[in-house]
């Protein structure tokens, strides 16, 4: 796992887990933060069940965890979000909400969704496009 700067929001013991790669523990400390709404454990379950640690691979668990972080803030779930949309993984294929989620990322600091925000784009129609940008202009 990498540590997210979202993560600076949970405590020192689940760092000391993932460190240690103490996965189990990791979740553990991780969940009820996550049930009781902190951003960055939501986040990190969805990490969880999109790469199958400690939980069944879930792309579907990923999508309505970061579903929940995304418009909170967190750019590694807008990005996650933007990439699922993009692929249908855990949801159906959605090309706007692709491109707007995984735009979000980028202009929040997730340099490495541009790729993927780049495909998404092509998939659009000008006004779809244009109506994404409009959103985005007016959201941020």
């Amino acid at each position: 796992m990498r540590i997210i700067k979202s993560q600076g929001e949970l405590p020192q013991e689940f760092a000391n887990a993932v460190l240690s790669e103490n996965w189990q523990e990791a979740y553990e400390i991780v969940l009820p933060l996550a049930k009781q709404g902190n951003a960055s454990a939501e986040h990190t379950i969805g990490w969880f069940h999109q790469q199958g640690q400690e939980v069944p691979q879930s792309d579907k668990e990923a999508f309505a965890w970061w579903s929940i972080s995304a418009p909170k803030g967190i750019a590694e779930s807008q990005a996650g979000l933007g990439s699922l949309y993009l692929s249908g993984r855990g949801t159906e294929a959605n090309y706007q909400k692709a491109y707007y989620w995984l735009s979000l990322a980028v202009k929040n600091g997730e340099a490495h969704a541009t790729t993927e925000a780049q495909q998404a784009k092509k998939k659009l129609t000008l006004w779809q496009y244009l109506y994404i940008k409009l959103l985005l202009l007016v959201k941020t």
